[in-house]
């Protein structure tokens, strides 16, 4: 986690420096690449000290795993809605990070890339983060013998907090709590994937609405 932040700063002052605004691809950049560590760190952690990511964090997708991944998206897309609006009702209207993005992007940008935004949401960004918060640090507190509920929390603690939004924090637990317990229910990290995706498909299908719409 503390790579990612690192490298999405590292290429975020790359482009400052070579004058390359960030908007459009050089967005995209920032955002996909923070990803090589989320992703490719627990892959090469279980693929080089462990047993590999089948094993150590339940990474495969049995049909069954379709089944509660559907299911828990659509569980955690209802605990997102109850939670936003416990926040709306004491913190007024608010937007997402991923919303005031695309509604920027639809502005300066081609639709392709817009596509690309959304594919990075509905596909890139379960994926990255299942591997990273459910994945190689649920396994890890799993394997030190901690209680399920303690994998639970930490998870979706930093999951939550990962995303630098706060505004969105009982959101984001919300979410992330379902999510927990999809993995804790089907120890099958493609469960967990399976949810995000359902859960963050409104959200793409959102961006593309907003940005062919200005188009």
């Amino acid at each position: 986690m503390g790579g990612a932040f690192v490298v999405a700063n590292v290429v975020a002052l790359v482009l400052v420096a070579l004058g390359v605004g960030l908007d459009g691809g050089a967005f995209l950049l920032t955002v996909i690449a923070p990803w090589l560590s989320l992703a490719g760190w627990p892959l090469w952690a279980t693929r080089r000290r462990g047993n590999g990511a089948a094993i150590d964090l339940g990474l495969r997708l049995r049909a069954i795993d379709l089944g509660y991944g559907l299911l828990g998206g659509l569980a955690a897309l209802a605990a997102g809605i109850v939670a936003g609006l416990i926040t709306a009702s004491v913190l007024g209207d608010f937007t997402s990070a991923a919303g005031d993005e695309a509604l920027s992007l639809a502005e300066t940008s081609s639709p392709a890339v817009l596509v690309i935004f959304a594919l990075m949401v509905v596909l890139g960004a379960p994926i990255a983060e299942e591997l990273t918060f459910r994945g190689l640090l649920w396994s890890g507190l799993s394997k030190g013998g901690r209680p399920v509920w303690v994998s639970i929390a930490v998870s979706t603690g930093a999951f939550a907090l990962m995303h630098f939004e706060p505004v969105r924090l009982l959101v984001l637990v919300a979410i992330g709590g379902v999510l927990g317990i999809v993995r804790w229910r089907t120890a099958s990290l493609g469960a967990c994937i399976v949810a995000h995706a359902v859960n963050n498909l409104p959200g793409a299908l959102g961006i593309l609405a907003l940005g062919f719409g200005s188009h």
